[in-house]
Protein backbone atom coordinates (compact mmCIF):
# COMPACT_ATOMS: atom_id res chain seq x y z
CA UNK A 1 0.00 0.00 0.00
CA UNK A 2 3.07 2.42 0.81
CA UNK A 3 4.32 1.67 -2.50
CA UNK A 4 1.43 2.27 -4.46
CA UNK A 5 0.63 5.64 -2.41
CA UNK A 6 3.96 7.08 -3.05
CA UNK A 7 3.98 5.80 -6.80
CA UNK A 8 0.73 7.73 -7.18
CA UNK A 9 2.14 11.24 -5.44
CA UNK A 10 4.92 10.87 -7.54
CA UNK A 11 2.95 10.84 -10.84
CA UNK A 12 0.82 14.19 -9.80
CA UNK A 13 0.71 15.74 -6.48
CA UNK A 14 -2.04 17.82 -6.71
CA UNK A 15 -4.30 14.74 -8.39
CA UNK A 16 -3.06 12.62 -5.58
CA UNK A 17 -3.85 15.37 -2.48
CA UNK A 18 -7.45 15.92 -4.18
CA UNK A 19 -8.36 12.04 -4.85
CA UNK A 20 -6.40 9.99 -2.54
CA UNK A 21 -7.42 11.29 1.06
CA UNK A 22 -7.71 8.16 3.08
CA UNK A 23 -6.57 4.51 2.85
CA UNK A 24 -6.26 1.31 4.40
CA UNK A 25 -4.44 -1.85 4.72
CA UNK A 26 -5.76 -5.31 6.23
CA UNK A 27 -3.64 -8.03 7.07
CA UNK A 28 -4.13 -11.47 8.79
CA UNK A 29 -2.57 -11.21 12.70
CA UNK A 30 0.39 -13.51 13.17
CA UNK A 31 -2.18 -16.00 15.24
CA UNK A 32 -4.40 -16.82 12.35
CA UNK A 33 -7.32 -15.36 14.09
CA UNK A 34 -6.54 -11.62 14.37
CA UNK A 35 -6.46 -8.90 11.52
CA UNK A 36 -4.39 -6.36 11.55
CA UNK A 37 -5.48 -3.25 10.22
CA UNK A 38 -3.08 -0.10 9.12
CA UNK A 39 -5.07 3.35 8.34
CA UNK A 40 -3.65 6.07 6.14
CA UNK A 41 -4.55 9.39 5.62
CA UNK A 42 -3.51 12.75 4.45
CA UNK A 43 -2.55 15.38 6.18
CA UNK A 44 -3.49 17.97 3.55
CA UNK A 45 -7.16 17.55 4.74
CA UNK A 46 -7.59 18.30 8.36
CA UNK A 47 -10.59 16.24 8.49
CA UNK A 48 -8.88 13.39 7.14
CA UNK A 49 -7.55 11.52 10.36
CA UNK A 50 -10.78 11.24 11.59
CA UNK A 51 -12.37 10.78 8.67
CA UNK A 52 -9.65 7.54 7.87
CA UNK A 53 -10.78 5.78 11.56
CA UNK A 54 -14.59 6.55 11.16
CA UNK A 55 -14.49 4.88 7.70
CA UNK A 56 -12.04 1.71 9.03
CA UNK A 57 -14.45 1.37 12.25
CA UNK A 58 -17.47 1.21 9.86
CA UNK A 59 -15.65 -1.34 8.14
CA UNK A 60 -15.08 -3.57 11.27
CA UNK A 61 -18.11 -3.31 12.56
CA UNK A 62 -19.78 -4.70 9.19
CA UNK A 63 -17.25 -7.61 9.46
CA UNK A 64 -17.72 -8.48 13.20
CA UNK A 65 -21.74 -7.89 12.98
CA UNK A 66 -22.85 -8.05 9.37
CA UNK A 67 -25.19 -6.66 8.10
CA UNK A 68 -25.42 -2.37 6.75
CA UNK A 69 -23.95 -1.24 9.46
CA UNK A 70 -22.21 2.28 9.80
CA UNK A 71 -20.64 4.89 12.22
CA UNK A 72 -21.60 8.26 11.79
CA UNK A 73 -19.49 11.07 13.34
CA UNK A 74 -20.92 14.54 13.91
CA UNK A 75 -17.71 17.19 14.56
CA UNK A 76 -19.16 20.42 16.81
CA UNK A 77 -16.38 22.90 17.22
CA UNK A 78 -15.61 24.02 21.13
CA UNK A 79 -17.04 27.12 22.34
CA UNK A 80 -14.32 29.73 21.47
CA UNK A 81 -12.15 30.88 24.19
CA UNK A 82 -11.91 34.74 25.12
CA UNK A 83 -8.68 34.58 23.31
CA UNK A 84 -9.67 32.64 20.51
CA UNK A 85 -12.00 35.03 19.86
CA UNK A 86 -9.68 37.75 20.11
CA UNK A 87 -7.10 36.11 17.74
CA UNK A 88 -9.99 35.76 15.58
CA UNK A 89 -11.20 39.36 15.08
CA UNK A 90 -7.44 40.33 14.82
CA UNK A 91 -7.07 38.10 12.35
CA UNK A 92 -10.12 39.94 10.44
CA UNK A 93 -8.84 43.03 10.77
CA UNK A 94 -5.30 41.93 9.76
CA UNK A 95 -6.65 41.06 6.65
CA UNK A 96 -9.39 43.85 6.36
CA UNK A 97 -6.55 46.40 6.89
CA UNK A 98 -3.91 44.76 4.03
CA UNK A 99 -7.03 44.40 1.36
CA UNK A 100 -7.96 48.09 1.88
CA UNK A 101 -3.87 49.18 1.67
CA UNK A 102 -3.75 47.43 -2.12
CA UNK A 103 -7.42 49.13 -3.02
CA UNK A 104 -6.43 52.23 -1.71
CA UNK A 105 -2.90 51.54 -3.31
CA UNK A 106 -4.25 50.95 -6.92
CA UNK A 107 -7.18 53.86 -6.08
CA UNK A 108 -4.50 56.15 -6.33
CA UNK A 109 -3.99 55.68 -10.02
CA UNK A 110 -7.44 55.44 -10.83
CA UNK A 111 -8.00 58.68 -9.16
CA UNK A 112 -4.90 60.89 -10.40
CA UNK A 113 -5.97 59.18 -14.09
CA UNK A 114 -8.42 61.77 -14.60
CA UNK A 115 -6.64 64.98 -14.49
CA UNK A 116 -4.52 63.94 -18.07
CA UNK A 117 -6.85 64.63 -20.13
CA UNK A 118 -8.17 67.91 -18.53
CA UNK A 119 -4.04 69.22 -18.61
CA UNK A 120 -3.74 68.29 -21.60
CA UNK A 121 -6.64 70.16 -22.75
CA UNK A 122 -5.56 73.39 -20.90
CA UNK A 123 -1.81 72.92 -22.22
CA UNK A 124 -3.14 72.61 -25.69
CA UNK A 125 -5.56 75.20 -25.59
CA UNK A 126 -8.37 73.02 -26.74
CA UNK A 127 -10.76 73.59 -23.92
CA UNK A 128 -10.45 77.27 -24.71
CA UNK A 129 -10.92 76.44 -28.38
CA UNK A 130 -14.20 74.63 -26.75
CA UNK A 131 -15.47 77.69 -24.49
CA UNK A 132 -14.69 80.15 -27.72
CA UNK A 133 -16.83 77.54 -30.36
CA UNK A 134 -19.80 78.49 -27.82
CA UNK A 135 -19.77 75.23 -25.06
CA UNK A 136 -20.56 76.29 -21.67
CA UNK A 137 -18.72 75.63 -18.64
CA UNK A 138 -21.24 74.16 -16.79
CA UNK A 139 -21.57 71.83 -19.91
CA UNK A 140 -18.35 71.11 -20.20
CA UNK A 141 -17.76 70.11 -16.29
CA UNK A 142 -21.40 68.36 -16.29
CA UNK A 143 -20.33 65.87 -19.39
CA UNK A 144 -16.73 65.06 -17.86
CA UNK A 145 -17.69 64.80 -14.80
CA UNK A 146 -20.64 62.18 -16.22
CA UNK A 147 -17.98 60.35 -18.04
CA UNK A 148 -15.09 60.08 -15.19
CA UNK A 149 -17.83 58.72 -12.65
CA UNK A 150 -19.09 55.92 -15.12
CA UNK A 151 -15.58 55.46 -15.83
CA UNK A 152 -14.61 55.15 -12.11
CA UNK A 153 -17.44 53.25 -11.41
CA UNK A 154 -16.16 50.20 -13.63
CA UNK A 155 -13.16 49.14 -11.47
CA UNK A 156 -15.53 49.64 -8.36
CA UNK A 157 -18.03 46.78 -9.82
CA UNK A 158 -15.18 44.61 -10.15
CA UNK A 159 -13.86 45.05 -6.95
CA UNK A 160 -17.38 44.20 -5.55
CA UNK A 161 -17.44 41.16 -7.71
CA UNK A 162 -14.00 40.22 -6.56
CA UNK A 163 -15.12 40.53 -2.86
CA UNK A 164 -18.11 38.51 -3.48
CA UNK A 165 -16.48 35.94 -5.06
CA UNK A 166 -13.77 35.16 -3.36
CA UNK A 167 -16.17 35.97 0.31
CA UNK A 168 -13.97 38.06 2.19
CA UNK A 169 -15.62 38.34 5.64
CA UNK A 170 -13.97 41.79 6.12
CA UNK A 171 -16.15 43.34 2.82
CA UNK A 172 -19.38 41.39 2.42
CA UNK A 173 -19.49 39.50 6.07
CA UNK A 174 -23.25 40.97 7.48
CA UNK A 175 -24.23 42.56 4.06
CA UNK A 176 -21.06 45.13 3.98
CA UNK A 177 -20.91 45.06 0.14
CA UNK A 178 -23.53 47.62 -0.09
CA UNK A 179 -21.74 49.50 2.37
CA UNK A 180 -18.54 49.12 0.24
CA UNK A 181 -20.21 50.55 -2.62
CA UNK A 182 -21.89 53.51 -0.98
CA UNK A 183 -18.22 54.10 0.40
CA UNK A 184 -16.70 53.70 -3.37
CA UNK A 185 -19.72 56.15 -4.64
CA UNK A 186 -19.41 58.72 -2.34
CA UNK A 187 -15.32 58.68 -2.75
CA UNK A 188 -16.04 59.15 -6.78
CA UNK A 189 -18.53 61.74 -5.47
CA UNK A 190 -15.80 63.78 -3.80
CA UNK A 191 -12.59 62.61 -5.63
CA UNK A 192 -13.16 64.18 -9.03
CA UNK A 193 -14.27 67.55 -8.24
CA UNK A 194 -11.03 67.59 -6.03
CA UNK A 195 -9.12 66.03 -8.71
CA UNK A 196 -10.14 68.78 -11.06
CA UNK A 197 -9.48 71.36 -9.35
CA UNK A 198 -6.03 70.28 -8.31
CA UNK A 199 -5.48 69.71 -12.27
CA UNK A 200 -5.02 73.56 -12.22
CA UNK A 201 -2.00 73.77 -10.49
CA UNK A 202 0.14 71.55 -13.36
CA UNK A 203 0.98 72.15 -16.70
CA UNK A 204 1.99 68.64 -17.93
CA UNK A 205 0.10 65.68 -18.10
CA UNK A 206 3.13 63.18 -17.18
CA UNK A 207 3.80 65.51 -14.03
CA UNK A 208 0.17 65.80 -12.78
CA UNK A 209 -0.31 61.83 -13.04
CA UNK A 210 2.67 61.29 -11.11
CA UNK A 211 2.33 64.16 -8.14
CA UNK A 212 -1.38 63.37 -7.51
CA UNK A 213 -0.63 59.61 -7.28
CA UNK A 214 1.67 59.97 -4.89
CA UNK A 215 -0.44 62.37 -2.71
CA UNK A 216 -3.35 60.20 -3.10
CA UNK A 217 -1.28 57.88 -1.31
CA UNK A 218 0.60 59.48 1.29
CA UNK A 219 -2.99 60.89 2.33
CA UNK A 220 -4.71 57.43 1.80
CA UNK A 221 -1.96 55.55 3.94
CA UNK A 222 -1.66 58.44 6.69
CA UNK A 223 -6.00 57.46 6.91
CA UNK A 224 -5.18 54.37 7.06
CA UNK A 225 -2.43 54.34 9.93
CA UNK A 226 -5.24 56.25 11.96
CA UNK A 227 -7.51 52.95 11.16
CA UNK A 228 -5.58 50.75 12.83
CA UNK A 229 -5.70 52.69 16.06
CA UNK A 230 -9.19 51.56 16.48
CA UNK A 231 -10.07 49.77 19.18
CA UNK A 232 -11.33 46.39 18.55
CA UNK A 233 -15.05 45.71 20.58
CA UNK A 234 -15.93 41.89 21.49
CA UNK A 235 -19.01 40.32 23.02
CA UNK A 236 -18.94 37.73 24.99
CA UNK A 237 -21.57 35.71 26.78
CA UNK A 238 -21.34 33.88 30.02
CA UNK A 239 -23.74 31.01 30.70
CA UNK A 240 -25.13 31.39 34.41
Amino acid sequence: MEEFLEAKGLESLPTYNLHYIVAAEFEGGSDGKSVDVTAYFNNQAYHSPGVTLGIISSAILRYVGGGNHTITTTNHPLPQTANDMIDNKLLEEEEGFTISFNIMFGMSFVASSFVLFLIRERATRAKHCQFVSGVHSATFWGATFCWDIVNYLVPCLCLLVTFAAFDIKAYVGDGRLWDIFLLFALYGWAMLPFMYILSFIFTVPSSGLVWLTMFNILAGRSFLDLKRFKIVSLKFEVDL
